[in-house]
């Protein structure tokens, strides 16, 4: 594997204006490094892995999910900490949305509902959960130490699985970690799945042959320089690009994949990790942006870069509520040409991204018998979804804030747009939460006809973790 260190300066020539909902802030410095994926080669077809079974040795494996506190990812500052008194808002969400949201004509109606992988398959705390839909499946992923995975139709019928991935990845010579990421690539109607490495320095990937999840794939495996810890994946047509939570810098590094050579099974595949997006107070807090996933039918312009997004809450310091978009241009034969632009600020309506007391990221919202689970906060979920509309550029995303100020979740959910005459702005926003229940952990997205959706979970000190969508 070979290293290759850019660094440049991003000048800006002249500051022709100060936009008030877009305000440009040119990057002092962008570093690139460039090197090149570990080619590990053909996995096993997943189609021929035996289900799971639980025993001694699937049990120990997922015992590994205990390797936060052994590793010390967190470094015992867990998130960010409140120290501007003075924070917006003062009085509760001034944007919440008290009336529930109902679809107009006919209600909305499950299609499928069936069980996903339990706890006794993954035994990992915490699980972790993430799916994703293709043309014809439904892929689901589950935390484990190698991750859990099944495969459905889209009537909901098992086609494969639950199985272990450290069978699959075993098929040439690996073995996962967890933190399990998946992806359908429309455009190309193949499947990228990423889980962190045993040795938890590194990234292993793969993508499939064909459109059938449970086909054969080629895999690949990154280093980091060290933990890559809370991955999350997104796809652009020039580029896979992975987000992660890092300490090992005092910047949050984004990692850009050559798509076209990872499709074509490239014995050489190159990528970059880029670093230019400062940590807010430089600390070890637990930071990540998320990266923009694209959808629908009409791809971005040809001229459009990938895209990065974060919050920043004025409680952390400097500078009020906001979303902060970084953007990228990969040039993969030549990483001195790679183009950093950030961070493009939008102003929001207050909020507050502090739901835990005391920081405790793993207990915040009191459930049904009296025990807390995780709310996620400060971070914007997986994923947030771009589709060109011809006419406009879209963006929804979410994430959860404390609607009262006595740590009841909601979700604050916005619309980012953009024209041919207006950059990025946010075109909506709002913070759903219309009663006296918690929501957090959504997932949003957008269809061709411009109609949100957005799931999440529902939960209260009478009620435990339920599923919703609005």
């Amino acid at each position: 594997m070979k290293l290759i260190i850019f660094t440049k300066k991003n000048m800006l020539a002249i500051l022709l204006c100060l936009l008030a909902f877009n305000l440009l802030n040119a990057q002092s410095e962008v570093t690139v490094q460039a090197s090149q994926a570990v080619y590990l080669g053909k996995t096993m077809p997943m189609g021929e892995i035996t289900n799971l079974t639980i025993d001694g040795n699937i049990k120990k494996d997922a015992d590994k999910k205990n390797w936060p506190k052994e590793v010390g990812n967190f470094k015992g500052n867990t998130l960010m900490q409140n120290v501007n008194p003075n924070a917006l808002p003062l009085n509760g969400d001034p944007i919440r949305q008290y009336a529930t949201l109902t679809s107009e004509g006919e209600p909305l109606e499950l299609i499928v509902d069936r069980d996903g992988i339990s706890s006794a398959q993954s035994g990992a705390v915490p699980p972790d959960p993430v799916g994703a839909v293709g043309k014809d499946h439904f892929v689901q992923m589950v935390n484990g130490g190698g991750s859990i995975i099944l495969i459905t139709d889209k009537e909901g019928n098992t086609t494969t699985g639950a199985f272990s991935s450290n069978t699959f990845w075993g098929s040439v010579s690996s073995s996962g970690a967890g933190d399990p990421m998946i992806l359908w690539d429309q455009l190309a109607e193949r499947w990228f799945i990423l889980e962190l490495g045993n040795d938890f320095t590194s990234m292993l990937l793969a993508i499939s042959d064909t459109d059938d999840p449970a086909g054969q794939y080629t895999a690949y495996k990154i280093n980091a320089p060290g933990l890559p810890d809370y991955p999350k994946i997104a796809i652009w047509p020039n580029g896979y690009y992975v987000t992660t939570n890092e300490f090992t810098d005092d910047e949050i590094p984004t990692y850009v994949i050559d798509r076209e050579a990872m499709l074509a099974g490239d014995l050489t595949l190159n990528f970059q990790r880029v670093l230019g997006m400062p940590k807010f107070g430089g600390v070890n807090a637990f930071q990540v942006a998320s990266a923009v996933h694209w959808d629908g039918d009409t791809p971005p312009p040809a001229t459009s870069p990938m895209m990065t997004v974060r919050i920043h809450d004025d409680a952390w310091g400097a500078g009020a509520d906001r979303i902060e978009i970084f953007e990228f241009i990969p040039d993969f034969e030549n990483p001195a040409n790679t183009t950093f632009n950030g961070p493009i600020e939008l102003p929001t309506a207050p909020f507050d991204a502090d739901l835990c007391p005391g920081g405790n990221i793993f207990s915040c919202i009191v459930q049904g018998n009296g025990t807390s689970m995780s709310a996620l906060q400060q971070v914007i979920m997986f994923r947030p979804q771009y589709r060109n509309f011809g006419t406009h550029e879209s963006v929804v995303l979410n994430f959860s804030v404390d609607v009262t100020g006595g740590n009841q979740a909601g979700i604050r959910w916005m619309e980012l747009r953009k024209t041919v005459d207006d950059p990025w702005f946010i075109y909506q926003e709002g913070t759903y939460a219309p009663d006296a229940e918690s929501r957090f952990m959504g997932a949003i997205a957008m269809d061709g006809a411009g109609n949100i959706g957005m799931g999440y979970t529902l939960i209260s000190d009478t009620r435990f973790p339920s599923t919703a969508i609005t």
